[in-house]
């Protein structure tokens, strides 16, 4: 939507946020019955945490949904997050 180059890797990773959003919260992150609203809201990357989406979830979503690719989390990164958190889980 901005004229970068296309990352299927990054772009996946802002998939997996928005994914991840509209299941636990019900809603999507971003929405407008405008485009050019909704446009300029996605382009932002501003949108409200909703209560239904638990505080560690809410922290991986911020993480995915952040404009800049290059500040975005990785697949990589992504997959060892949730990685450790199920690993860190099972030792209790």
């Amino acid at each position: 939507m901005q004229g970068l180059p296309y990352d299927g890797a990054l772009a996946d990773v802002w998939s997996a946020g928005v994914v991840l959003h509209a299941m636990l919260a019900g809603v999507l992150p971003f929405d407008d019955d405008n485009n050019p609203a909704l446009f300029a809201k996605i382009c932002s990357g501003v949108y409200e945490d909703h209560p239904n989406v638990p505080p560690e979830a809410s922290d991986l979503i911020k993480h995915c949904l952040v404009v800049d690719p290059d500040k975005r989390y990785t697949v990589r990164r992504l997959s060892l997050t949730w990685s450790a958190r199920l690993i860190s889980r099972a030792a209790y």
